[in-house]
């Protein structure tokens, strides 16, 4: 149980902040792109070698349409919260 210690600290508002902010972004993917990941990562598993050669190149294809450094802009007030709270 003392692995678990630390995801108690992290306070559960910073967690929502973060889902918040996944989820705007993963809204600004196309539709089709949407749906088209939720079905391989359902078909997957988790387990890339789930899918087919194709498969993993759409998926990957999908992932790198990913706007990682706005996630990263946007995330960095979260990150900050979250070293202020842990220091006082």
């Amino acid at each position: 149980m003392a692995r678990f210690r630390r995801f108690r600290a992290i306070p559960w508002i910073l967690l929502m902040e973060l889902g918040w902010t996944l989820n705007r972004h993963y809204q600004q993917l196309p539709r089709r792109d949407r749906s088209e990941l939720a079905r391989l990562l359902a078909k997957s598993k988790g387990l890339p070698q789930n899918l087919t050669a194709k498969e993993r190149e759409d998926l990957k294809r999908i992932v790198m349409a990913f706007d990682y450094r706005a996630v990263g802009r946007d995330l960095i007030p979260v990150g900050r919260k979250a070293v202020t709270r842990r220091r006082k």
